[in-house]
């Protein structure tokens, strides 16, 4: 279940904000505990300008484009900017399931196979942001905007072959209480708008709201924090609304070209959680955009600073590594095509490196021998068959949190 972490229950006198939204009756059964009735929040419309937002927010928001258009010139480095698309799809799926309380190591995630992901469903629910993020990239690629049936065809993705999770790919059709000690309804500090007509009402706004505005005048970083707070406050499906949200955000930037490619910013969020979502419950209640805006500015520049920092390391490892391929006189062209992939894939066998840089299994083979003798590339793990291997300087950076 996403986490919304907060020390008091939902009280009516908190919503001073009346512009930001309505509390509505509900009322039901709650299993033995007999009838309920409580009130959950329907928020409004999302505004058409922020012209209200202090100094300091607008000065947070620029210092955020700053450090990612630097993080976009540092891509320009790279062979290509997408190979280090990947590993930051792994970070992203590492710590943002962490975040809704799935546990595995990083390192667990980058060698797993497809054998192992189906046995271990810590490592199915990761595995299955991975693929639901490289998939969501696509199709923004391909122009492809915002809609009711891509969000839910990203949570089909997200909960695909996972036990326990009703209605994957459905928004939600049961009330849900966020926040609840002992799991008792009148304890949550946070009760989104119930399922059915007013939801689905709100959702479609909400799309709208996105599309009109992502490319519109408002500065991007703003766009994408309204939209991100919109998202999480109608949890529209029974589980992984964070995961999905902050795709949305991350996508939202690469839509605009605000990023070329994606930045881990959970790791960030994470490490700040209470104060996450104790931001986003402001909003609801007093209208505190200043605070959460600046908040998303923060993680994006602290996110993107840090991916800079990542990819000039790694290029400083890939260039020791050719320098010492061409002082032993091996062809460093074909090196330098796997110590390349050894960023996109850490930990690969002969096959995948042989897709990867396309040049046939035995040249490949051949290949990771002279690494191999170089003392550059050492193997992975101890299995004499579908053997992996890795460049241990690439992968201890990248396994850095």
């Amino acid at each position: 279940m996403d986490q919304f972490i907060y020390a008091l229950a939902m009280r009516k006198e908190d919503f001073i904000a009346p512009q930001m939204g309505a509390l509505i009756p509900i009322q039901g059964q709650q299993g033995l505990l007999g009838e309920f009735t409580h009130v959950a929040f329907l928020p409004s419309a999302l505004p058409e300008s922020f012209e209200d937002l202090s100094s300091s927010t607008y000065r947070a928001c620029s210092a955020a484009a700053a450090k990612m258009a630097a993080f976009n010139q540092s891509l320009t480095h790279l062979p290509r900017a997408s190979i280090f698309r990947n590993q930051v799809i792994n970070q992203e799926a590492h710590a943002t399931s962490a975040i809704e309380g799935t546990h595995t190591q990083l390192v667990k995630v980058i060698e797993a196979d497809e054998k192992e992901i189906l046995d271990d469903r810590d490592l199915r629910e990761v595995y299955n942001y991975s693929q639901m993020a490289t998939f969501g990239f696509a199709q923004l690629h391909q122009s492809r905007l915002l809609s009711l049936q891509f969000l839910r065809e990203l949570h089909q993705i997200l909960f695909y072959g996972l036990d326990g999770i009703k209605n994957h790919g459905q928004w939600r059709n049961e009330l849900v209480y966020l926040g609840a000690r002992s799991g008792l309804l009148q304890s949550a500090r946070f009760i989104p708008v119930p399922p059915g007509d007013q939801l689905l009402s709100k959702l479609e706004e909400f799309v709208s709201w996105e599309n009109r505005h992502t490319r519109s005048g408002l500065d991007p970083i703003i766009v994408v924090a309204a939209t991100h707070y919109m998202f999480e406050t109608l949890h529209p499906f029974e589980d992984g609304n964070g995961r999905i949200g902050r795709f949305i955000l991350l996508s939202q930037l690469m839509e605009t070209g605000t990023l070329i490619e994606p930045v881990a910013i959970s790791t960030w969020i994470e490490q700040r959680r209470s104060e996450y979502t104790g931001l986003l419950y402001r909003v609801s209640t007093n209208g505190a955009w200043d605070e959460y805006i600046s908040f998303i500015a923060q993680a994006l520049e602290a996110s993107a600073t840090q991916a800079t920092f990542r990819i000039q390391s790694l290029l400083k490892i890939s260039a020791e590594l050719k320098e010492v391929v061409t002082n032993s006189g091996a062809r460093s062209n074909s090196a330098s095509l796997l110590i390349d992939f050894g960023i996109q894939k850490p930990i690969f066998t002969v096959n995948q490196a042989s897709a990867g840089i396309q040049i046939g299994y035995a040249g490949t083979n051949k290949l990771i021998s002279k690494c191999l003798d170089l003392n550059i590339l050492k193997p992975y793990g101890e299995s004499k068959y579908g053997r992996k291997f890795y460049f241990p300087g690439l992968l201890t950076e990248l396994l850095k949190s």
